[in-house]
Order: C-alpha cells, then structure tokens, then sequence
C-alpha cells in the first residue's frame, strides 16, 4: 500500500496546530490564507486556506478598548495547553474543549458569515453545557461566568447573543433574506446591508469564541463543566 499522502497530510495538520497556537497567543500573529503545501511527486498542492482576518480585528478592537477583547497570552503556556489536549493525528473531537478548538477552526474558514452562526452557537453551546430548548439566559450567564464579565459585559452579550440567535432562527425556520450567489452590492444595495450586519455579527461571535479558548488557557483546563446548587432554610416552628 502506497503512503505517499502522509507527507502532505503531516504538513497540513501542523499548519492548522500552529496557526491555533500562534493566535490564540498573540491574536493576528499568524495568516496562512496563501499557504501552498506541496509534496513531492503530488501535483496537486495542499491548501489549507486559514486566514488571519478574524483574529487581526479582534486585536485591533482590543487595542482601541473595545469589546469583546482578547488577551496576549505566553507563547509557552499556550503550547504546553495544546500538547496536553493530546489531540495527535486524532480527527474528530470528543470533549466539549476540543470541539470548541475545532469550531474556531471552522470558523476561521468560514467566508459565509450568516451560516458561520450555526457554528458560533454549536461552539458555545456545547462548551457551556445548555440542553436543547434552554434560553438565551443560560448561555449568557455561563459564558459570563467563564470570562468574568462585568454587569455592562453581560447586558453587552445579552444583546448580541439575542441577535445572534434571532439569525440563527431565521436561516433555520426561513425568515432570513437570503442574497443571489452573485452578491453585487454595486447593483442591489440591500445586499451590502445584509451583509455588514451579518459581518459584525459574525465577528462578535468569533471573538466570544476565541476569548473562551483564552480563558480556558489562562486557566490552565482543558476540560469544563457546570454545577447548579440549591439551598434553603427550615420552615420556623410556630
């Protein structure tokens, strides 16, 4: 049996595990958009096609005091959290943190911004735990709680979310507006709109993601769960 592909293969994955590290420590750090992996013998060169965009305006609204912001983390500790996931050559992710990883990957490709909510949602929500059918609510107090938001941040990523999730529903159910391929703004302006909105979304979600990761990092765990407690007190004797 031939193996010629393993070359290739090898290249591509470390590719995709240095453009993780790299970002998720320094955000913007790394751009492989034009990345051309090519193999001996292969005529067909490997594209991974991982641009840095997200991550560079993450870091550019960071450094003008806006957010979501994102932190710079030891290029070091970074890497010794990826070693410890133990990911290997290993393709399909199994703990909420490695799917967290990989939805960012996912994502970092996506050039479709509407669809890309569908995986800022399967990101978040499989990280934070929330059970098919739970509110809005749920994901934004985990999510808060993980990043140690203030009440500002929290109203901020309550609205946000909400919008998020009204465009998540209306791809889902119909009620999205959806453009022609062709897409000319020039020609339709309404499509320019769409797609700004759209954008900014898709970019507040994005950071959320990433700023998760970054938490996790900074935190030193690779793997997250929640816990709901209840007390009370004894009814007084009359």
């Amino acid at each position: 049996m031939e193996y010629d592909w393993y070359p290739g293969f090898f290249a591509e994955l470390y590719a995709y595990d240095l453009f993780a590290i790299l970002n998720l420590s320094y955000p913007g750090s790394c751009n492989f958009l034009t990345l051309s992996i090519k193999v001996k013998g292969d005529r067909v060169a490997l594209e991974p096609r991982l641009p840095g965009y997200p991550f560079d305006f993450a870091r550019v609204e960071t450094l003008a005091g806006r957010w979501p912001s994102l932190q710079v983390l030891p290029l070091r500790q970074v890497a010794l959290w990826y070693s410890s996931l133990q990911l290997g050559t290993r393709q399909t992710a199994e703990t909420s943190v490695e799917k967290l990883l990989f939805a960012m990957l996912h994502l970092s490709k996506r050039d479709d911004y509407a669809e890309a909510v569908i995986w800022i949602f399967y990101a978040l929500e499989t990280l934070v735990e929330t059970r098919v059918g739970e509110s809005v609510s749920t994901l934004v107090r985990r999510v808060s709680l993980l990043l140690g938001l203030d009440e500002k941040q929290k109203i901020a990523l309550n609205k946000q979310l909400r919008k998020l999730y009204d465009l998540r529903s209306s791809i889902v159910h119909g009620g999205y507006r959806v453009t022609h391929p062709i897409a000319q703004e020039v020609v339709d302006r309404s499509v320019g709109d769409e797609r700004s909105r759209a954008i900014d979304l898709f970019q507040f979600g994005f950071t959320i993601v990433v700023a998760c990761l970054q938490a996790l990092i900074a935190r030193g765990w690779t793997h997250l769960s929640f816990q709901e407690t209840m007390a009370g007190n004894d009814a007084k004797n009359g």
